[in-house]
């Protein structure tokens, strides 16, 4: 990830949380620069992430200003163009936790082997978690993963981080990731468990997701609560 990145990252959960009031006003560049141990470029890069998704807008000669939102939505915004973990995207943003549905290993159906390249023998982890922040149920998560790849999942692991385990256990980089956005009505299992009504809109990404070495690790189904935040991608001109 680059710097600016990662700084409009971390400026962007200090906005959420309420370190910054709504009509306050950031530090000014270069302190903002000096606190980051890096340049003014970069800062003006990072805050210009957060001025396209309308977070921040700078007026001529009064410095950069946090704009009014609705934090409580805002809240739950999902970056698209990061990766989908959801530890990584709402980690910083309060208490997460998961509610562990099922987990199970046995071997894949076709479709699974034609989307993870394994063959039919290779055992996959079948996992359905519940994602909560600060208590609320937010994202409900269908993950086939494939056992050779990434091995030794475990109860533990799924009620913490599975991405930790991967980058830092494992040792493995993370590469690309194909998704596909949708939209669909909350059926009977998410109605249980995301607390909503049946027929509710229900946002869902699918997603496979690769290693840097384009090896498939993941094929996920994650769907959110149409009234939980928004999906965010951000182009970024290099």
């Amino acid at each position: 990830m680059s710097k600016y990145t990662s700084i409009a990252d971390d400026l962007r959960d200090q906005i959420l949380i309420g370190k910054y009031k709504d009509s306050d006003k950031l530090p000014k560049q270069a302190d903002l620069a000096d606190l980051y141990h890096t340049s003014r470029v970069t800062i003006s890069r990072a805050i210009g992430i957060l001025q396209l998704e309308g977070l921040l807008s700078t007026e001529f000669g009064g410095g950069t200003k946090i704009n009014r939102i609705n934090t409580e939505n805002q809240f739950f915004d999902h970056m698209i163009n990061t990766p989908s973990g959801a530890s990584y995207n709402y980690g910083g943003k309060g208490q997460l936790t998961s509610t562990i549905v099922s987990f199970e290993q046995r071997l894949p159906v076709d479709f699974e082997q034609q989307k993870l390249h394994i063959k039919k023998t290779d055992e996959v982890y079948d996992i359905i978690r519940v994602r909560n922040l600060n208590g609320q149920p937010f994202i409900i998560e269908y993950t086939i993963m494939p056992v050779k790849v990434i091995p030794n999942i475990t109860m533990e692991i799924l009620s913490d981080s599975i991405y930790t385990h991967i980058q830092h256990t494992l040792n493995l980089d993370l590469g690309k990731s194909f998704r596909i956005i949708s939209a669909d009505e909350a059926d009977a299992f998410d109605s249980q468990y995301l607390q909503t009504e049946i027929g509710k809109p229900i946002l869902e990404i699918e997603q496979v997701a690769f290693l840097k070495n384009d090896i498939p690790f993941e094929y996920s189904q994650t769907r959110h609560l149409y009234n939980k935040g928004r999906i965010i991608y951000v182009e970024l001109y290099r």
